[in-house]
């Protein structure tokens, strides 16, 4: 087995870390819905529009849930047709509420959006805001429109064929406003790939080794488990529709052009989801290759896109690739946010040595991000804890400044931990730089 393919499932791994946001069907039902590129949304859905918002209405409450009704002015029809004036129902909740990894546009009137709209029983609806509902620039618009309609031809007459559509995610990869839509599929083609070869890997240990019958005994386990998860996602009231019982208090379906609730859509985008394909990565050639990590390391800043393809890069590997991580550490260390912990696990990965595994492996262990998490968290060991743990405990819900306070005080730590730890890393990579000369 090649070292490429020692490094595929540990890097797999790593990019499990990033999981899809979870979004939430209600506050008592969550369910993750993977998300669902550029290329996926377009297939699927009905109509794609530019729309301009307009106004709001709320309809009705549910606890802390609200039941809004957004008007859509359409000003371009990008696939499929019809009236110029839509509505949109949506759940919203107060501002203050946890967040979901990405954050759906707003819906703030005069706001220009690309929507990817599904027809329901009684109007136009969007399965999932966070990916289907794009708040965009002037230029970045164009490249979108320039997408789909490269998209638009591939699929004209029949299934895309995977070489044209590898190269079509390549071009969306190598410009930032599309760059998510084109490094999600291949990673998680990616991804895929890194799960055959692992399970190939251990299959064949299993059979050298005369264990084949535990190993597969094990397979069927972890596939009873995740058949059981997904039907506890699938099952009990996630796509249960909302009904007056509900005490919404639902006006005359006359008066409202979208009803469907958005618990439904979301249980059928999860339905609707296509699974990964691992040969899409397999079909990269070197040049493309070359591209994608071209695009990557003249990347100005990280983001969710560049964190995609950060991770396809990683797969394949490349000369720059430690030297890349290191420098956005470093970037961040002031911060040391828990994205850094992803990159340090992707970084040990990449440079293949166990000690560097152990360092990063000790700044999980030690980094906190939560100042609940605080007492305790030093080196001082359980007797220290207990004696903090006994103290009165800070009231951050009253006390803002002490909050703060409390703030600063670990993103300072865990910034120092960050930094001797980025020290040591450095010095590890310059001398497998000098030793590989």
């Amino acid at each position: 087995m090649s070292a490429l393919r020692r490094l595929l499932p540990a890097v797999a791994l790593c990019a499990a870390l990033s999981a899809a946001p979870i979004i939430q069907v209600s506050r008592a039902c969550p369910m993750v819905i993977p998300p669902q590129p550029l290329r996926k949304l377009y297939e699927m859905s009905d109509r794609v529009a530019v729309v301009r918002v307009g106004s709001t209405e709320i309809l009705g409450r549910r606890d802390e849930e609200v039941l809004t009704r957004v008007t859509l002015h359409v000003t371009e029809d990008v696939k499929g047709d019809g009236p110029n004036v839509v509505h949109l129902s949506r759940s919203v909740w107060p501002a203050e509420e946890e967040e979901e990894e990405r954050e759906a546009p707003a819906f703030v009137e005069g706001q220009r959006l690309l929507v990817f709209l599904d027809r329901g029983a009684e109007g136009y609806e969007i399965d999932d805001e966070n990916y289907g509902a794009k708040p965009l620039s002037e230029e970045a618009l164009k490249l979108y429109l320039k997408r789909i309609e490269e998209l638009a031809a591939l699929t004209a007459h029949g299934p895309i064929e995977k070489k044209a559509l590898v190269e079509w995610l390549v071009r969306c990869a190598e410009q930032p406003a599309t760059r998510w839509e084109g490094a999600y599929e291949l990673e998680l083609s990616a991804e895929a790939a890194a799960e055959n070869e692992s399970g190939e890997a251990e299959d064949g240990a299993a059979d050298g080794d005369g264990d084949a019958s535990e190993t597969a005994g094990g397979a069927e386990g972890r596939a009873e488990a995740a058949a059981s998860d997904g039907a506890a996602v699938s099952a009990g009231d996630g796509g249960r529709p909302v009904e007056a019982a509900d005490g919404i208090g639902m006006p005359d379906p006359e008066q409202v052009t979208v009803m469907k609730p958005p618990a439904a859509a979301m249980l059928r985008a999860r339905q609707r989801f296509t699974e990964p394909d691992a040969e899409l990565v397999k079909l990269l050639n070197e040049d493309q290759r070359r591209r994608l990590a071209d695009s990557l390391f003249a990347a100005e800043e990280m983001g969710e896109g560049e964190g995609a393809l950060l991770r396809v890069v990683a797969h394949y590997g490349d000369s720059r690739l430690a030297p890349f991580v290191l420098a956005q550490l470093r970037r961040v260390e002031a911060e040391a946010p828990y994205v850094a912990e992803q990159w340090l696990g992707l970084l040990a990965v990449v440079l293949g040595d166990e000690e560097v595994g152990r360092l990063v492996a000790e700044y999980r262990q030690k980094a906190v991000y939560d100042v609940y998490s605080e007492q305790g968290a030093d080196d001082g060991g359980a007797e220290q804890a207990a004696e903090e743990s006994a103290a009165e405990e800070p009231d951050y819900e009253h006390d803002p400044e002490a909050l703060r306070a409390a703030e600063k005080r670990i993103t300072e730590r865990r910034s120092a931990l960050l930094r001797v730890l980025l020290d040591r890393l450095g010095a590890n990579l310059a001398a497998a730089q000098l030793a590989a000369q």
